[in-house]
């Protein structure tokens, strides 16, 4: 009896060590050959939150759709979309132009736009801190931008949306303003009101963004959304 236990005992621990010796052999083989796929798998995690490349692609395709899709200016006659109503081709989005980018007209509190200490949680999140010092921050719509757009109401040159002897002629979306007017501002600015939407909930999706936006040539004239 007491030979069998001693032989028992020793083939227990020999086991025990080639068991342990063999372990150590897989995981060190396993860890050599997830390496390369872990590291993958990193990349593409943490890859859109430092260059979101569905974002530009997503944002790229909506701005083609509405204007190289259908390219006529003075209207959305080339579109496939028929209205019954109107009995013509119609783009299927219609919203309101925008705002200029110094207008906050459109908000409860045209002094300070719609955030504030008490709701930046829901409309930018963690970005407060990169925002809070701005006199004015809404992000309910977004807004349009062109050379010298400004508050005619304003007499501070101190003020952003200040500039000498600014008139409602400088504000025409029609014509450009008094700055840089061209042909081509009107179009680009009812089409961008389409894309407001899209851009607004991209914003709030992608929380490392600060800033999102198009910006077009406009016959040279610039401006953006």
């Amino acid at each position: 009896i007491v030979v069998v236990m001693i032989v028992a005992i020793i083939a227990s621990v020999l086991t025990g060590n080639s068991i342990k010796d063999e372990s150590a052999t897989y995981v060190e083989t396993w860890v050599k050959q997830s390496l390369g796929t872990t590291a993958r798998y990193v990349a593409e995690t943490v890859s859109p939150r430092i260059m979101p490349n569905n974002l530009v692609q997503i944002m790229y395709e909506v701005a083609r759709d509405r204007f190289a899709g259908y390219p006529t200016t003075e209207d959305d006659s080339d579109t496939p979309f028929f209205d019954t109503i109107t009995q013509t081709n119609v783009y299927p989005l219609s919203n309101p132009p925008l705002p200029l980018d110094w207008d906050f007209r459109h908000t409860s509190d045209e002094r300070s736009g719609n955030v504030n200490e008490a709701n930046y949680e829901e409309h930018v999140q963690d970005r407060w801190p990169w925002f809070s010092a701005n006199p004015r921050l809404s992000t309910a719509l977004s807004t349009y931008t062109m050379q010298g757009a400004c508050d005619p109401r304003s007499t501070n040159p101190d003020d952003m949306e200040f500039f000498p002897n600014c008139t409602d002629a400088n504000n025409d979306i029609s014509t450009g303003g008094v700055i840089a007017p061209n042909p081509t501002n009107a179009q680009v600015a009812r089409k961008s009101a389409d894309l407001s939407g899209l851009l607004k909930a991209l914003f709030e999706y992608h929380q490392d963004i600060k800033e999102l936006g198009y910006y077009f040539s406009n016959s040279g004239a610039g401006s953006s959304i």
